[in-house]
């Protein structure tokens, strides 16, 4: 493939990366007052002594998540205390960031060089569940999992070929589990893409460190919450019904159609209170927007 080529495909990514910053301008202003928001923001302050002990040794809500943590100290070290917009900032940037690794992830995997790998990209920042994410604070272990998770996997492209970079993706997964625990569900990935692509002793060895890595991360979970799986307390649960029924009896009584149809509106804009949807038109236009972008880099190339 051309340097043009290269050229137009690398453009295509940084217009998508703009595109998907526009509509979150309006909200980088507004303060990230929600009440999760305050408890990571609050205890993450770098002149609190305990911070400290809130990164590493304490549950945070139904996980342990040290990296999500400690990215909110780091942010308070800066200008948190002065401008709470760093916050959301923050958000936006790993969000961004998401895009272009999916991008170079696709690149290492499949060795397309060209506009289809902007696909990905869509993928990541067109999606409109990600303005549930990149808008609320309190939810950038999301952000950083996926971030962390896409080099793991680039990183693990490498160590096929190079056992050094086995390190390096171990190290990646690793954070991408202290970022999100669900990030562990990459492990089995990275094993089945090794055996698919490259002789199986080949590929188990790459995995040897990631597997020992992300073991110690869920170890060390494991102590902090008391147990492996953590979760919500299903007193929390009962205490959202004023009726006070239990749990189970609640779901029995929950109509399946009712469900369906608020996850569909739930999934076409996560901001609308259930179905009204205000965010909607902006949403399809943004992707509408990425889609071009992805044709006409295609088109430019042929």
């Amino acid at each position: 493939m051309s340097r043009r080529d290269v050229a137009i495909a690398g453009a295509g990514v940084l217009l998508a990366a703009a595109l998907a910053v526009l509509p979150y301008l309006g909200v980088v202003g507004q303060l990230p007052w929600a009440s999760d928001s305050l408890v990571w923001i609050t205890r993450g302050m770098p002149d609190d002594p305990g911070w400290w002990d809130w990164v590493l040794h304490t549950r945070h809500f139904i996980a342990w998540r040290p990296l999500t943590a400690l990215s909110f100290v780091v942010d308070g070290w800066l200008v948190g205390a002065r401008d709470p917009r760093v916050y959301l900032v923050t958000n936006l940037v790993l969000h961004t960031l998401g895009g272009v690794l999916a991008w170079l992830c696709f690149r290492r995997w499949t060795g397309d060089r060209g506009a289809w790998g902007l696909l990905a990209v869509l993928v990541v920042l067109g999606h409109p569940v990600s303005d549930d994410v990149v808008t609320v604070v309190a939810r950038r272990s999301y952000l950083l999992s996926l971030d962390l998770g896409l080099v793991a996997l680039i990183a693990h492209r490498g160590a096929l070929d190079r056992p050094a970079w086995s390190l390096m993706s171990g190290v990646a997964l690793w954070l991408a589990v202290l970022g999100h625990e669900q990030a562990v569900v990459l492990l089995p990935v990275l094993a089945m893409l090794g055996l698919a692509s490259a002789p199986w002793r080949s590929a188990l060895s790459a995995c040897v460190s990631p597997a020992a890595l992300v073991g110690a991360a869920l170890v060390g979970r494991a102590r902090v919450l008391g147990g492996w799986f953590g979760g919500y307390d299903e007193r929390w649960f009962a205490s959202l019904d004023p009726s006070g029924r239990p749990i189970a009896e609640r779901l029995e009584s929950v109509d399946p159609v009712a469900i369906g149809s608020s996850a569909l509106r739930y999934l076409l804009d996560p901001h609308g209170p259930v179905g009204l949807a205000p965010l909607l038109p902006g949403a399809l236009a943004r992707g509408l927007a990425l889609s071009l972008v992805v044709a006409a880099a295609a088109a430019l190339q042929e």
